[in-house]
């Protein structure tokens, strides 16, 4: 990996989620282990997008494998449930994915986000 990429992504996080720089590593999560999601998630990457020029399409579509979205409620059953900033059904509320620092440092390196390569949807 990139050193410098590598400490510009663990800038960003540390100044996102005002965390110590000791609790930021390759093999730990942003959702799980820094506590990261919904708006949070959203403001997040945006910055992170802007910032590396990195396309987070991928990421769009695997959304809710890793983040309960926060937002408003449009639509009650029987529709079900869409939220104000993804316009998609609000998932359940089963164990998430964890999204790794690493996975966002080669994002950051490679300028987009790598599918899942087990074919999961979202």
């Amino acid at each position: 990996m990139n050193a410098e990429i590598q400490n510009a992504v663990f800038d960003l996080i540390q100044n996102e989620r005002q965390c110590q720089r000791n609790e930021i590593a390759l093999d730990r999560s942003l959702n799980y282990d820094l506590g990261m999601d919904g708006d949070d998630a959203v403001e997040f990457f945006e910055e992170f997008g802007k910032k590396f020029n990195v396309d987070l399409t991928e990421l769009g579509h695997e959304w809710n494998l890793y983040f309960v979205p926060e937002g408003v409620s449009l639509f009650g059953p029987p529709d079900g449930y869409l939220t104000l900033f993804t316009a998609r059904p609000l998932p359940s509320k089963g164990r998430k994915l964890p999204i790794t620092i690493d996975r966002v440092v080669r994002a950051a390196e490679d300028g987009h986000w790598e599918k899942l390569q087990n074919n999961i949807e979202a």
